[in-house]
């Protein structure tokens, strides 16, 4: 996967289903229209179609689970438990999902901050 590829992933990502026109989504990771419309078209290879929609003029991330969803997900399961043992294990299970600070690896851009 090119260098740019991850980034228009992370940012779409961090937009959690919302459309980001493709101008936009150039200036946040840093790069050309050109190269913003390449990486879709790498991911849409390497991933199915589906992971990134076009939406008018911009790119929205498919309708794919992301951690922190199935995050908060436990996280309510949790909240709703009919005893603290099962809120245990969901809390337990919520946790194991974390793998360290979000988009850590992408601090050089403010919007990943």
């Amino acid at each position: 996967m090119g260098t740019t590829q991850p980034v228009v992933l992370a940012a779409l990502a961090a937009h959690r289903g919302r459309a980001v026109a493709a101008e936009r989504l150039a200036e946040l990771v840093e790069a050309s229209l050109a190269s913003v419309r390449t990486s879709v078209s790498r991911l849409r290879a390497a991933f199915g179609e589906q992971i990134v929609t076009t939406v008018g003029a911009g790119y929205r991330l498919g309708d794919v689970t992301l951690d922190v969803d199935a995050f908060e997900a436990l996280a309510d399961r949790a909240r709703t438990a009919p005893n603290a043992d099962a809120a245990v294990r969901f809390l337990d299970e919520a946790l194991a999902l974390w793998r360290g600070a979000a988009f850590s690896e992408l601090d050089a851009f403010d919007w990943a901050t």
